[in-house]
């Protein structure tokens, strides 16, 4: 698997990867709670990235 660095929040997400791997009901639970909130949370979420992608790309 790809090694990604999400900074301060690695090792969370790392153990949150681990769960998932091991328990069904861990994964199946995150990923509803995840398309709820994408669903409901669209256009802030897409504004977050644009706004996100261009401070990156400022910075660079």
């Amino acid at each position: 698997m790809e090694s990604i660095d999400f900074g301060e929040n690695t090792a969370r997400i790392r153990e949150m990867l681990s769960y998932f791997e091991r328990s069904p009901v861990v994964k199946f639970s995150v990923l509803g709670f995840y398309s709820k909130f994408i669903i409901e949370n669209k256009a802030i979420i897409e504004e977050d990235i644009k706004s996100f992608e261009e401070n990156k790309t400022a910075e660079a």
